[in-house]
């Protein structure tokens, strides 16, 4: 859509700026559609500073109280996973190894571990480690929003130069001096849970800290980087509308991709209606429900064929195939491999310390 009718649709239908319109977007969504589509208990706090957009979203309790997990008897936790926007875990006891397709990340107490978007990941003890891991986390969404739309910020473009460090983050880093931030987390969830009158504003705030802190000390770790490309064809108002729909999204429909699940059954889950729901796939992704978990399942499965240590017949349990002939033919015609070609071809980056301790 071209900027002179995006403007258009916004005043005649709204007749406010786009900057109000874009707020009250995401005020009303964060009220109506989070609890429509996922029935968790959540907090979520979006900010508009300058050209930037900035969502976070955590658990109730995570930012104030360190959650806590035992790696099991297969030394991992979780299966192999993506997320929408950034992971962001900040361990305050234990270390881990968090292993991707390139190579493996030490995690250790006091650090920062971003994963960027869409990177398959796991977490994965260090020489069969079975004590507690204790860690705070959260999502995190940090994109500029102004790149057809330079009215829509009431201010200028002063947080620029610092938050389009998060534009170059292609694979996970771990920040590795102590991390400084970690008394602004524990201050924003006792402001998002005792709620008092101006919490909110309380917390945009420290969100807007929280994401400069960590802005800055990536650019300490990563050096100088050029400033980033902006697309022309831009569209702010769809794009947060889609992210925050696929977020809440795939954060309940990734359970089901290791079980047979229909698709009646998830839509009864969110309160939807199975037409509604292929719809919003469709539109979402270009494709149906079942393509789209068939997707993520071949995608968990190159994952845990060249970096998993795993048989054949527990790979496909993790792929939700009961019968790992289904999953032989599926992962066939997916990928024009056979899983032991695949394991033979792409194996061998797994076991590289990327973040080697110095």
């Amino acid at each position: 859509m071209c900027q002179t009718k995006i403007m258009q649709n916004i005043h005649k239908n709204y007749a406010k700026s786009p900057y109000d319109y874009l707020c009250y977007n995401i005020l009303m969504f964060d009220r109506h559609v989070y609890t429509r589509y996922l029935n968790t208990v959540r907090r979520d706090i979006f900010l508009l500073n300058d050209d930037y957009f900035l969502w976070l979203a955590t658990r109730d309790d995570l930012l104030s109280e360190p959650a806590v997990f035992v790696f099991p008897s297969q030394n991992r936790i979780y299966s192999p996973h993506d997320h929408v926007i950034y992971d962001i875990q900040i361990p305050t006891e234990g270390s881990f190894y968090l292993q991707t397709v390139q190579g493996r990340y030490l995690v250790e107490t006091g650090s920062v571990l971003i994963v960027p978007p869409r990177i398959y990941h796991v977490a994965e003890s260090i020489d069969n480690y079975t004590s507690p891991v204790r860690y705070t986390g959260f999502k995190l969404a940090v994109r500029r929003i102004n790149s057809i739309l330079p009215q829509l910020s009431p201010t200028s473009s002063s947080t620029s130069t610092v938050f389009s460090i998060y534009d170059h983050l292609e694979q996970p880093i771990v920040i590795k001096d102590d991390f400084l931030g970690l008394d602004t987390v524990r201050q924003l969830g006792r402001i998002m849970q005792e709620g008092q009158i101006g919490y909110y504003q309380k917390a945009q705030g420290t969100l807007l800290y929280l994401v400069t802190e960590i802005a800055v000390r990536l650019r300490k770790q990563l050096g100088e980087i050029p400033e980033p490309e902006t697309s022309t064809m831009f569209d702010p108002f769809n794009y947060v509308d889609d992210l925050l729909r696929k977020e809440r999204l795939e954060q309940h429909v990734i359970h089901y991709t290791t079980s047979n699940i229909s698709l009646e059954k998830i839509a009864n889950d969110l309160f939807l209606s199975p037409r509604q729901l292929s719809r919003i796939f469709m539109k979402l992704y270009g494709k149906s429900y079942k393509e789209f978990i068939l997707d993520k399942r071949m995608q968990i499965a190159k994952f845990a064929l060249s970096c998993l240590d795993e048989d054949f017949d527990s790979i496909a349990q993790i792929c939700g195939y009961t019968h790992t002939p289904s999953w032989f033919r599926a992962f066939k015609k997916a990928t024009g491999y056979t899983p032991g070609e695949y394991r033979e071809k792409f194996s061998g980056k797994a076991d590289r310390l990327l973040n080697p301790v110095t």
